[in-house]
């Protein structure tokens, strides 16, 4: 079905999740079918932003209010309701870009396989240990996770205000769904723990 939309660039999701609602960037050049549901901006300067705002706490919410299962149906995708001046939507696509760069980058920089794993991917000279460079490893894929939990926050706090929801309402949503990471206080001399 819609087969004028393959290979176009889009958001694309699983329709059937016990994880939760989860959008991801849909590259040109691909397909898609029933497992694996795509939506596609009408102009292509909002896929960042509509990226941005799918993955936001509030439209998880949303969207299990009025399909409470396991089944995320493109039906009822199509009636959230999408509320945001231009001063918010710019910020969210210049957030919702640096966050798929950066999923991108933590997607790349890959598994810690061990009949494949290359030291040389973060040192030039070879000289580390193993354990140097499985150290090296996890503090770039900390640090890039850490960035993609910022940008959440961040789209998260905009998507709230974008709706004109209160302090009460954004704390019910937060504990039906759960709170993002930058919630959280940061844990001091955390470099003397690792």
């Amino acid at each position: 079905q819609n087969i004028p939309y393959f290979f176009k660039e889009g958001c694309t999701w699983t329709t059937q999740t016990s994880y939760g609602l989860s959008m991801r960037y849909h590259k040109p050049g691909c397909i898609f079918d029933a497992g694996g549901s795509c939506f596609f901006p009408k102009r292509e300067d909002e896929l960042n932003f509509l990226l941005s705002l799918s993955n936001s706490i509030l439209f998880e919410f949303i969207f299990l209010g009025m399909q409470p299962t396991v089944n995320f149906g493109e039906g009822y995708l199509e009636k959230i309701p999408v509320k945001c001046d231009n001063k918010i939507q710019i910020k969210l696509s210049l957030i919702g870009d640096n966050a798929k760069n950066l999923k991108r980058a933590e997607t790349s920089l890959g598994y810690l396989i061990e009949s494949e794993y290359d030291c040389s991917y973060f040192l030039n000279d070879r000289l580390c240990s193993l354990k140097e460079c499985i150290y090296n490893h996890l503090l770039q894929l900390y640090k890039l996770q850490s960035q993609i939990a910022y940008c959440e926050t961040i789209i998260n706090n905009l998507v709230f205000k974008s709706y004109s929801l209160n302090e009460a309402e954004i704390n019910t949503i937060l504990e039906e769904r759960g709170y993002p990471h930058f919630y959280y206080p940061l844990v001091t001399n955390f470099d003397d723990i690792i």
